[in-house]
Protein backbone atom coordinates (compact mmCIF):
# COMPACT_ATOMS: atom_id res chain seq x y z
CA UNK A 1 0.00 0.00 0.00
CA UNK A 2 1.19 3.46 -0.99
CA UNK A 3 1.06 6.09 1.60
CA UNK A 4 2.09 9.92 -0.06
CA UNK A 5 0.78 13.14 0.42
CA UNK A 6 1.68 16.34 -2.06
CA UNK A 7 3.71 19.05 -0.15
CA UNK A 8 6.16 21.61 -0.83
CA UNK A 9 9.40 21.28 -2.27
CA UNK A 10 10.64 23.17 1.53
CA UNK A 11 9.16 20.32 3.02
CA UNK A 12 9.65 17.23 0.94
CA UNK A 13 11.57 14.18 2.81
CA UNK A 14 14.26 14.17 -0.16
CA UNK A 15 15.99 17.27 1.28
CA UNK A 16 15.98 16.57 4.82
CA UNK A 17 12.84 18.15 6.63
CA UNK A 18 9.32 17.09 6.99
CA UNK A 19 6.02 19.00 7.66
CA UNK A 20 3.40 17.51 9.72
CA UNK A 21 0.06 19.71 8.60
CA UNK A 22 -2.72 19.25 10.64
CA UNK A 23 -6.82 18.25 9.07
CA UNK A 24 -7.94 21.71 8.68
CA UNK A 25 -4.50 22.80 6.97
CA UNK A 26 -5.08 20.22 3.89
CA UNK A 27 -9.26 20.57 4.28
CA UNK A 28 -8.70 24.65 4.04
CA UNK A 29 -5.65 25.60 2.21
CA UNK A 30 -5.78 27.43 -1.42
CA UNK A 31 -2.62 25.96 -2.62
CA UNK A 32 -4.47 23.31 -4.87
CA UNK A 33 -1.86 20.98 -5.16
CA UNK A 34 -1.67 20.00 -1.49
CA UNK A 35 -5.72 20.68 -0.77
CA UNK A 36 -7.78 17.87 -0.01
CA UNK A 37 -11.17 18.96 0.80
CA UNK A 38 -11.91 14.74 2.14
CA UNK A 39 -8.83 14.92 4.53
CA UNK A 40 -9.74 12.77 7.48
CA UNK A 41 -12.97 11.53 5.68
CA UNK A 42 -13.79 7.79 6.22
CA UNK A 43 -16.79 6.77 3.90
CA UNK A 44 -18.27 3.38 3.41
CA UNK A 45 -20.73 1.35 2.80
CA UNK A 46 -22.52 -1.56 4.74
CA UNK A 47 -24.90 -4.25 3.03
CA UNK A 48 -27.55 -6.29 5.35
CA UNK A 49 -29.71 -9.39 4.09
CA UNK A 50 -32.49 -9.91 5.72
CA UNK A 51 -32.42 -12.35 8.87
CA UNK A 52 -28.97 -10.62 9.63
CA UNK A 53 -28.31 -10.03 13.31
CA UNK A 54 -26.28 -7.51 15.29
CA UNK A 55 -25.81 -6.31 18.79
CA UNK A 56 -27.79 -3.38 20.10
CA UNK A 57 -24.63 -1.55 20.91
CA UNK A 58 -23.08 -2.52 17.18
CA UNK A 59 -25.81 -1.34 15.27
CA UNK A 60 -26.29 2.18 17.55
CA UNK A 61 -22.64 2.41 16.68
CA UNK A 62 -22.93 2.82 12.80
CA UNK A 63 -26.31 4.24 12.95
CA UNK A 64 -26.01 7.11 15.31
CA UNK A 65 -27.15 9.34 15.66
CA UNK A 66 -29.89 8.73 12.64
CA UNK A 67 -31.26 6.08 15.18
CA UNK A 68 -30.08 4.38 18.62
CA UNK A 69 -32.44 1.89 20.13
CA UNK A 70 -32.04 1.77 24.20
CA UNK A 71 -28.87 2.14 25.51
CA UNK A 72 -25.14 1.53 23.87
CA UNK A 73 -23.11 2.31 21.39
CA UNK A 74 -19.34 3.74 20.67
CA UNK A 75 -18.99 7.51 20.08
CA UNK A 76 -15.72 8.26 18.29
CA UNK A 77 -14.64 12.13 18.28
CA UNK A 78 -15.37 13.74 15.16
CA UNK A 79 -18.89 13.79 13.54
CA UNK A 80 -21.06 10.96 12.18
CA UNK A 81 -23.32 11.16 9.32
CA UNK A 82 -25.22 7.70 8.37
CA UNK A 83 -27.97 6.82 6.27
CA UNK A 84 -30.02 3.69 6.25
CA UNK A 85 -32.22 3.05 3.18
CA UNK A 86 -34.49 0.60 3.63
CA UNK A 87 -34.65 0.98 7.55
CA UNK A 88 -36.62 -2.13 9.40
CA UNK A 89 -36.10 -4.58 11.48
CA UNK A 90 -37.39 -8.23 11.69
CA UNK A 91 -37.39 -8.18 15.25
CA UNK A 92 -35.56 -7.08 18.53
CA UNK A 93 -34.88 -9.60 21.19
CA UNK A 94 -32.63 -8.44 24.51
CA UNK A 95 -29.96 -6.77 23.19
CA UNK A 96 -29.93 -8.38 19.28
CA UNK A 97 -31.91 -7.14 16.34
CA UNK A 98 -32.18 -8.70 13.51
CA UNK A 99 -32.96 -6.33 10.86
CA UNK A 100 -34.72 -6.89 7.04
CA UNK A 101 -32.69 -6.33 4.05
CA UNK A 102 -31.06 -2.87 3.96
CA UNK A 103 -28.06 -0.73 2.73
CA UNK A 104 -26.01 2.14 5.02
CA UNK A 105 -23.79 4.47 4.15
CA UNK A 106 -21.66 6.23 7.03
CA UNK A 107 -19.09 8.85 6.97
CA UNK A 108 -16.63 9.36 9.42
CA UNK A 109 -15.40 13.38 10.07
CA UNK A 110 -12.35 13.22 12.22
CA UNK A 111 -11.50 15.80 14.45
CA UNK A 112 -13.41 18.77 15.31
CA UNK A 113 -12.08 22.48 14.67
CA UNK A 114 -11.57 24.39 17.86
Amino acid sequence: MLFAKSCMNDFNIKNGTIKLGTLYEYRETELQHIADKEEGLLRFQLSFESGVTVPVDVFNTFASPAINIGNGGYRFPGRTNATLRPMGFEKIVGNMITMKKSHATIERHGGRKN
